[in-house]
């Protein structure tokens, strides 16, 4: 893999597409509409504010991250996972992780390691997407 890529170079080429990915995956669309709270959707949390709207996911782009994602080496997929959603499945369990420290003790390697893992994760990430670009506008 060779080539190692910092965060905030990777969000700045595909943070969009994360984003995008990140909503898709936390969409809940296909559970009953009382699954979170047994009201089901009659209540309004006070939280919430009804007026904000946001842009629908794009869900061919998030199933091309998804795949884009899934053929990363697995240690490297996993540090990803671990940085972007807080969890992996590692050694058949799936582990969750509250921080770097704790996502480069739960791969057993040091925090330098793990800092190398995803480095390479988001630069092989790149490497394909654009790769994928270029094939598409070629025709």
């Amino acid at each position: 893999m060779g080539e190692i890529m910092g965060i905030r170079e990777f969000e700045k080429r595909l943070g969009n597409e994360m984003v995008n990915w990140l909503r898709w995956g936390r969409k809940r669309d296909w559970l009953p509409s009382a699954a979170g709270c047994l009201l089901g959707k009659r209540v309004v949390s006070k939280n919430r504010d009804v007026q904000t709207w946001q842009e629908p996911v794009d869900t061919a782009s998030a199933v091309y991250m998804e795949n884009r994602i899934g053929s990363l080496p697995e240690r490297p997929r996993q540090a990803f996972l671990l940085h972007y959603l807080g969890k992996a499945a590692i050694g058949g369990k799936m582990k969750r992780s509250r921080s770097r420290h704790d996502s480069a003790r739960l791969l057993e390697v040091g925090l330098t390691q793990y800092q190398r893992l995803l480095g390479e994760a988001l630069a092989a990430l790149v490497r394909t997407v654009e790769k994928d670009e270029r094939q598409k506008s070629r025709g």
